[in-house]
Formats: C-alpha cells, structure tokens, sequence
C-alpha cells in the first residue's frame, strides 16, 4: 500500500462515526482473540475496498 493510500484511507476512517472501545482489558497484539462482545465490526466503505481491492474478502 502506498503512503497516499494510507492517507486516503486513514482520512475516511477518521470521517466514519465510530464509537471507540472505552475499556480496553483485554490484550491488543497480532493473533490475540478480540472478545466479540467488547467491539463492534462495521464493514469496510466501499471507497476504501476501491482503494485496496484485496480488502473486499
């Protein structure tokens, strides 16, 4: 991904009215199982999977 993806896509993220995790007590790291019941997933915007295609799956 090049850094004016990043940018484009960092920006939309920003944009989307996300409510933030308030209280993070489980551990953030590769691999580590995110309790379903802490987050909520939101689908990727369709202008980010433009960007990066491989995101679609």
């Amino acid at each position: 991904m090049t850094v004016e993806q990043k940018t484009q896509i960092t920006q939309m993220i920003k944009e989307t009215k996300v409510e933030p995790v308030a209280n993070v007590d489980f551990e953030v790291s590769v691999g580590i199982e995110v309790p379903r019941h802490k987050i909520r997933l939101h689908r990727l915007r369709a202008r980010i999977v433009k960007i990066v295609p491989a995101y679609e799956t």
